[in-house]
């Protein structure tokens, strides 16, 4: 009976269905199964509905946006999910961006160091690298750890061209960082058509990231359904602290989760 427990066990590990453990470690193993299960689940979640912009903000950017663009270019947009890959594969990942231009070499460089970070992080970062000839790509990327040296990431990238000569170059400064999960990462962009000659380009920026996730959606369906399921999965066995903060996150969808916990329940 105890080599038939066994062999059991190790099928319900391969399938996706777990057994319910019979020893400590077995628990433990399964607690963080689903601590990194609802990790990713609710950062996809996150990723998508707290960065979007409102309509008003969408109306706003539609119209700068629309002014400063080139008719007859024609966006590209592209969206990956990479999930539960070991650090050395996720480099490769993040320097495969940087080699097709969709992210420049300084934030290739930040995303890299924030790879050797010792403890689990969240964080969504926005950027914009020149092609030159007025062509731009703007990415929008989610970045997790979720254990040692085991990472996810949720990246949207769109290409686009603006009707502006000489070429000018986007800018951004940081009005603050996120208060929980490094989620909500507010930015002023600037549009530079000269050394003296500067406007505000938030506006557009906004348009931009509510094309990306649009995209992202669209593209990382089959996904979600999969981080849905599998969090589902192992909800049981997630601590009763968790399965506590969740409702609460679960009771108030409106709200950022940063306005509803003082700390994430899913480190």
């Amino acid at each position: 009976m105890a080599s038939l427990a066994v062999v059991l066990t190790v099928f319900s590990l391969l399938v996706g269905f777990p057994v319910q453990p019979s020893a400590g470690h077995l628990v433990q193993e399964f607690e963080q199964r689903a601590i990194r299960s609802w990790s990713e689940k609710q950062f996809m979640d996150y990723f998508v509905n707290h960065n979007n912009p409102t309509e008003a903000m969408e109306k706003d950017g539609i119209a700068e946006y629309n002014e400063l663009k080139d008719a007859a270019f024609s966006e590209v947009g592209a969206s990956w999910v990479v999930l539960d890959v070991p650090g050395d594969a996720m480099k490769k990942f993040i320097n495969m961006k940087q080699q097709k231009s969709l992210i420049s070499e300084s934030e290739r460089d930040e995303q890299l160091s924030l790879l050797e970070s010792s403890s689990r992080f969240k964080t969504i970062r926005e950027s914009v690298v020149g092609l030159g000839n007025a062509e731009f790509v703007y990415d929008l990327t989610g970045l997790l750890k979720l254990g040692d040296n085991l990472f996810s990431d949720f990246t949207s990238s769109r290409k686009f061209k603006l009707n502006l000569t000489p070429t000018p170059t986007i800018s951004s400064s940081l009005e603050s960082d996120g208060k929980l999960w490094g989620i909500i990462r507010e930015r002023k962009w600037t549009l530079w058509k000269n050394e003296e000659e500067a406007s505000d380009f938030t506006n557009s920026i906004n348009y931009l990231r509510s094309q990306s996730l649009k995209d992202f959606v669209e593209k990382s369906a089959a996904y979600s359904q999969f981080l849905n399921k599998n969090a589902e999965t192992y909800k049981r066995f997630l601590p009763n602290s968790v399965v506590s903060a969740l409702k609460a996150l679960a009771d108030n969808p409106e709200k950022r989760p940063d306005e509803v916990l003082n700390e994430d329940p899913l480190k």
